[in-house]
């Protein structure tokens, strides 16, 4: 695996929200029809800097609307979070054999708009890629069966061809994954040729990222033959999917995407993943085992670590393992989501997940006779090695100004400071297919530490929990 400079994809950027700033940063947003508004990205149209005075940002070339190659980028005034969307074009635009999008519902609102002019572009390449869209559903809360396949795949195929683009070069498929088990996909990927991958924990969800209050969330963008493997887990989630799929042109074949076998090379990474109640859950395993090699710390950025969809609070399978790294002595500092709405970004409040995990831990520790070392009682042995804390992007900010609860959506596990898993996984129990990696690399891990948890930890250990 390979890593760029910016393999980081965190949004939004954290120094644009440090408590340093007066004021939090605006929405760009114009309105539609107004003059020297662009209708597509509702963005302010632009040619230099002070054009953007008004809005507190910058003057820049916006690439996701560019819809066929040797165009130029419009100039548009753009918000702190529209570089997650030119991600998202960019790593699109980069495919000449295949382009392969998993979520876990379909791109909306700007998302959508980059994806199309995306699909345009490619459709003008002198080798046009094929491409596969595979999501639990067409939105988040819609019902499959009002939202067939072949209807949003179409409706795709008609936007592209309204931005210039020539739908009738593309080989598309479409299909929904999701079964009466209450298990559906939940993996994000985007992966192009397969060698560069763009995967983690974001949803193409505009009132989520693109707001002024985004849901905080945390993926990477990586390169090289790790991507064959990432190809590998998607043609598994397709293989799953049987008839009940649609096709672009609108005939019954179905693409086949054979995995490449380039040898392994950079730096060491695994791919692991889940397919729920469709079959193996290696990645399960796989995450219990790097928490079972931690020696010295571990830190957690996390939505929850229970689930409350039940009567009670449900544990993660890999509390076990957790509770064990803490008798060994093991420092675990968390940063969790704060209570949002029913079903928002936060089941079970830090609080309550903290005294839950407190019991759990001495209910542990008695059973297996462990004691402490210097005679502490398991309640203080239990609080000196665990820091927990809501998460906080700014000393100053318990929420956004509205009162509404900040939202955080990674799913982050660092293990001694030199190696971490990233992904669509999370830490409390929901049986869904999920990817991410597990990579073993103290400089990587280092800037990760660097840039993402060292900056937010510190925003947040001022609002740490007493002990329960």
């Amino acid at each position: 695996m390979t890593l760029d400079a910016d393999w980081i994809v965190q949004s939004p950027s954290h120094q644009e929200y440090f408590s340093e700033r007066s004021e939090l940063p605006r929405s760009a947003d114009c309105a539609k029809g107004s003059p020297l508004c662009d209708e597509t990205f509702q963005r302010k149209i632009c040619t230099v800097d002070s054009d953007c005075q008004d809005l507190g940002v910058s003057c820049k070339d916006f690439a996701p609307t560019i819809k066929r190659p040797g165009e130029s980028a419009n100039r548009l005034c753009l918000g702190s979070a529209d570089g997650l969307v030119e991600r998202v074009y960019n790593i699109m635009i980069s495919a000449d054999e295949h382009l392969d999008i998993t979520s876990l519902s379909s791109p909306n609102g700007r998302f959508r708009e980059a994806m199309i002019n995306a699909l345009a572009y490619l459709s003008h390449k002198e080798n046009v890629p094929t491409v596969r869209f595979l999501y639990s559903g067409d939105s988040s809360t819609s019902l499959n069966f009002l939202s067939p396949a072949d209807k949003t795949l179409k409706a795709i195929a008609n936007d592209i061809q309204k931005r210039g683009g020539r739908s009738e070069a593309l080989r598309m498929n479409l299909a929904w994954l999701s079964s009466p088990q209450l298990s559906w996909n939940h993996s994000k990927i985007i992966i192009a040729d397969q060698k560069r991958v763009l995967s983690g924990g974001h949803n193409l969800w505009d009132a989520d990222y693109l707001s002024e209050k985004p849901v905080f969330d945390l993926s990477m963008e990586v390169y090289g033959p790790v991507g064959q493997d990432t190809q590998k887990f998607v043609n598994t989630l397709w293989s799953k999917v049987g008839k009940g799929f649609a096709s672009y042109p609108f005939r019954k074949d179905r693409l086949n995407i054979v995995p490449k076998s380039d040898a392994a090379s950079g730096l060491p990474v695994i791919g692991v993943g889940r397919m729920g109640s469709l079959g193996n859950n290696a990645a399960d395993d796989a995450i219990v085992d790097l928490i079972k090699a931690s020696r010295q710390s571990i830190e957690l950025s996390q939505q929850d670590l229970y689930s409350a969809l039940g009567l009670k609070p449900a544990a993660s399978w890999a509390l076990p393992a957790l509770l064990d790294a803490i008798m060994r002595g093991v420092k675990v500092s968390v940063l969790q989501s704060n209570p949002g709405p029913f079903l928002g970004y936060g089941m079970v409040s830090p609080e309550k997940t903290f005294q839950n995990m407190a019991a759990e831990f001495i209910k542990s520790a008695q059973a297996k006779r462990f004691h402490t070392p210097n005679g502490e009682s398991l309640q203080q042995y239990f609080c000196d090695k665990v820091a927990y804390a809501p998460f906080r992007f700014s000393k100053d900010r318990t929420s956004w100004s509205d009162g509404s609860s900040i939202s955080n959506h990674s799913k982050l596990i660092i293990v001694d400071q030199v190696s971490f898993y990233m992904g669509s996984q999370n830490f409390y129990p929901a049986n869904l297919q999920e990817f991410g990696y597990i990579v073993n690399d103290p400089g990587a891990t280092a800037e990760l530490l660097v840039q993402y948890w060292n900056p937010l930890w510190e925003a947040s250990e001022s609002a740490r929990l007493p002990c329960p």
